[in-house]
């Protein structure tokens, strides 16, 4: 079993804004650290056995007790087995020798019929020190330990196990950001467990990821700064200040991995950066219009494409230069957007028109405007198929489109919204945000059965090795 003495720390956070309005304040601790505690399937000897549980706590070296919010009161969780959040939060700064789990009721079922069980309440804590200090986070797993728990066919005492996760596999790595948080949490792509979390910042949320140099470069919207993570180690290799005010809110890395830029909501401004060398270099930086929302690079590398939601603009950026080269008028607020698998076409979604604009990339032209509905707010082009996978707000299902006729020809089901889409070239799978329901799923785009699912507090965007 892995014992561990994990150095955790703080991130005081502030939400980032909304449509156009900013959300409230999100209040952490500064002197405390993040910690995200997974529950494992119960293991067959435990079959039928179902556990009410009250609370999560991380126990001080002195006995005191840090609650944390619990989010699975019902142990196993009803589905199909697999790893759960039970509980995360921010604890003070200190030493803590482990975490206690509060059990209120158990119940047995055996032979089709249930019967309630005796709880004794002198379970000790699950055993796992570590240190809250900062700018650090903590993933940890518990297991309910069968065997030590049964005192008798009427009479459980539970006992927990906790365990730090192993190291990724390399290649399998998913990331996803947490606004209210401030970490990146890093997570298996098939199995869809969370192995760790890396401190970042206030309010991080878009990423760009560097497969060659296992690199991730995240934007740190609450501190005007840019993080740089290296992917093997679990670590920040660097963070680079942008003007204060600046509130960046996206960014996009070229093919050749040499250039990196980030949208400026705050400042109507891209900042242009080398991302050759170990440390990004500021080129350049370039005023666009105002209230920018998102940033694309195209598949060539040879343009950014920055949507101007204010402005009801998409500009075009020649790079790596970051001159400006033209822009389109695209009216209903643009927040989003892919390009088609030749990159001729650019589909613009936006925030207040339930219309799909088709842009020519090389006349800056809507060519065409196609109804696909309110509420859409994420878009996905298949470079493989050329299909186009849209996600609503608060929807059931996304929406899949042929690309000749602009046609919607097929639908995935999702148990709530789809606010965040992406695609996993080595699976094959669609990966969607839920946020509302704090899940990650990865859809199999064959047969459209979910694959993998992932528990996360509060995911904003997700990045992934050998994504397309």
């Amino acid at each position: 079993m892995l014992r561990a003495c994990i150095a955790i720390g703080i991130i005081g956070l502030l939400a980032v804004p909304g449509d156009r309005a900013a959300r409230p304040a999100v209040g952490v601790p500064r002197e405390g650290g993040y910690v995200a505690v997974y529950a494992k399937p119960l293991s067959p000897a435990a079959a039928g056995l179902t556990l009410t549980l009250g609370g999560v706590s991380a126990v001080r070296e002195d006995g005191t007790a840090a609650p944390l919010t619990l989010t699975m009161p019902s142990y196993p969780d009803p589905g199909p087995p697999r790893q759960r959040l039970l509980a995360w939060g921010f604890v003070p700064a200190g030493a803590y020798a482990g975490l206690a789990i509060k059990v209120r009721s158990a119940r047995a079922r055996t032979d089709g019929e249930g019967h309630d069980l005796a709880v004794g309440t002198d379970a000790p804590a699950a055993k796992l020190p570590f240190l809250a200090g900062p700018r650090s986070a903590l993933v940890a797993t518990v297991e309910l330990d069968v065997g030590a728990s049964r005192k008798s066919a009427d009479e459980l005492a539970p006992v927990f196990v906790a365990t730090i996760p192993p190291t990724l596999a390399s290649g399998l790595t998913g990331a996803v950001t947490s606004r209210g948080t401030g970490v990146v949490s890093l997570f298996d792509k098939v199995s869809g467990q969370v192995a760790s979390a890396i401190a970042v910042g206030r309010a991080p949320s878009a990423m760009a990821i560097d497969d060659l140099r296992n690199r991730l470069y995240v934007v740190i919207g609450g501190d005007d700064a840019v993080a740089t993570l290296d992917l093997l180690s679990r670590s920040v290799l660097g963070v680079v200040r942008l003007r204060g005010g600046d509130e960046p809110v996206s960014l996009g890395l070229t093919p050749d991995r040499r250039t990196l830029l980030v949208a400026n909501a705050g400042s109507s401004s891209v900042t242009v950066f080398d991302a050759s060398g170990p440390t990004l270099v500021e080129r350049t930086r370039v005023e666009v219009g105002s209230g920018p929302r998102y940033l694309l690079v195209d598949r060539a590398g040879t343009r950014a494409w920055v949507f101007c939601a204010d402005e009801d603009r998409v500009v075009a950026l020649t790079l790596p230069t970051g001159a400006l080269a033209g822009s389109v008028s695209s009216p209903g607020g643009p927040i989003r957007g892919d390009f088609s698998k030749d990159g001729t076409r650019l589909y613009v979604l936006h925030a207040y028109s339930a219309y799909l604009d088709v842009v020519d990339a090389s006349t800056l032209a809507v060519t065409q405007r196609v109804f696909v509905g309110p509420k859409s707010v994420s878009i996905k082009v298949d470079s493989q198929t050329d299909r186009i996978y849209l996600g609503f707000k608060g929807s059931k299902s996304i929406s899949v489109y042929d690309p000749a006729g602009l046609l919607p020809i097929d639908e995935i089901r999702t148990e709530g919204g789809a606010d965040f889409l992406t695609i996993d070239g080595q699976g094959n799978n669609l990966c969607v945000i839920d946020s509302l329901r704090g899940e990650i799923r990865l859809v199999r785009l064959v047969g459209k059965t979910v694959a993998a699912q992932v528990d996360l507090p509060e995911p904003s965007e997700v990045a992934l090795l050998g994504e397309r």
